[in-house]
């Protein structure tokens, strides 16, 4: 018992300290533009009753950012979430933007290190506790966690609940892992692939509790939102549609399409098929797999986390953090190498993290990342799921 209480004073010891530091360093580096929209916008609906969706209260999150409405050009900060994205957030928008930002970086923190553990746990990653942390301090500190940090972005979170999820789906608890798969959607971007084909390998495997928990708590979500603010869903889709004539190319096949020395129609036309080209490839995984178990379906999954982030609606180098898992797929199979494959994916790993933050540094314009940003992480990623495509993925896929 003493032990127990012990851990726990050090745990809120920790976490208290934790938060101090990210509360010293909202105070001196004012920002969190990911993260003040959402708490804004909540904070005058729970508050002052105004709809998050409204005009004005997207020039009242320019005013707070840039101290004027928004210059064409410059992000416009709408609030463009689904409305349930309250049922996170909602207790962060009651406090003091500094301290809501400090204590909304801890939970991404710790998400994160959530999100590693949790990856590993999935592919079957035997790590030691060393390797553990390493990993650990890879994904945190790496650009995509980090700056998710900073910025105070929702994809942190969302990636954590995406790999919980999958966990507990492979552990069988299948209620729970629906309703943290619904909770996902809070970034259709990012779950847009992977529920239906989680929804599609369960319902074949006979795993239909998933099913029902997925959609009765989609139901509930899409339900409560509507008798909470019955116009959300007009509000959240004209935002969305505004979305990218202030942003920049939508997905990194986008990105590649424009850098072609085409036309813009051709460009357009490049870009349109590379996306159908990934989703058919995609699909014939699926329609080969969608009874599969084991490395298989594991192989699968991580293929579709890729395509989801490669075909994203909207995207965001962020959102990359989704491919955590897929990358402790690839490291399971470096470590069942022996010792020599696991030094030699330590020092890709290592030199992968420090080439995008030197690829950032260099190509950075302004307070702005390059669109090339989108492709280091997604890159290797693929190369490697090739690697291992013919011991993960045995049954012809």
């Amino acid at each position: 018992m003493r032990k127990r209480i012990l851990a726990l004073l050090l745990t809120v010891l920790a976490l208290t300290t934790l938060t101090a530091a990210n509360y010293q360093f909202a105070r001196m580096a004012p920002g969190g533009n990911d993260f003040l929209p959402r708490w804004l916008a909540l904070r005058l609906w729970l508050l002052e009753g105004k709809d998050p969706y409204a005009p004005e209260v997207t020039r009242a999150i320019q005013y707070m950012i840039y101290g004027r409405p928004a210059r064409p050009g410059e992000d416009v900060s709408h609030f463009v979430y689904p409305l349930y994205v309250a049922v996170v957030l909602a207790p962060f928008s009651l406090l003091p933007y500094t301290l809501a930002r400090a204590l909304w970086m801890t939970v991404l923190e710790l998400s994160l290190v959530g999100l590693a553990l949790l990856s590993a746990r999935w592919a079957g990653w035997r790590l030691s506790p060393r390797g553990r942390l390493a990993l650990v301090l890879w994904v945190v500190l790496g650009y995509h966690g980090l700056r998710t940090i900073v910025l105070g972005q929702y994809a942190g979170w969302n990636a954590f609940l995406m790999a919980a999820a999958l966990v507990l789906l492979q552990t069988r608890r299948d209620l729970w892992a629906g309703i943290l798969l619904a909770l996902s959607t809070v970034k259709p971007q990012m779950a847009f692939l992977l529920l239906p084909w989680l929804l599609l390998w369960s319902w074949g495997t006979g795993r239909r509790k998933m099913v029902w928990s997925t959609i009765g708590t989609l139901v509930f979500l899409w339900g409560t939102s509507f008798v909470l603010l019955p116009n959300w869903l007009t509000g959240w889709i004209r935002q969305v549609m505004e979305y990218p004539s202030y942003t920049g190319p939508g997905s990194p096949f986008t990105a590649l399409a424009a850098w072609m020395p085409l036309p813009p129609e051709g460009q357009r036309l490049v870009g349109v098929g590379l996306h159908i080209a990934g989703l058919l490839y995609l699909l014939s995984l699926w329609k080969k797999t969608w009874k599969a178990q084991g490395r298989p379906f594991l192989w699968v999954t991580a293929m579709t986390l890729l395509m989801t982030n490669l075909l994203g609606i909207r995207t965001g180098t962020t959102h990359a953090l989704m491919l955590i898992p897929a990358v402790a797929l690839i490291g399971a199979w470096y470590t069942e190498r022996g010792p020599g494959g696991m030094r030699l994916l330590a020092g890709l790993l290592g030199l992968l993290g420090l080439g995008e933050w030197v690829l950032f540094l260099v190509t950075l314009r302004g307070n702005a990342e390059h669109p090339i940003m989108f492709f280091p992480l997604p890159l290797a990623v693929w190369i490697g799921l090739e690697m291992v495509r013919p011991v993960f993925a045995r049954e012809r896929v």
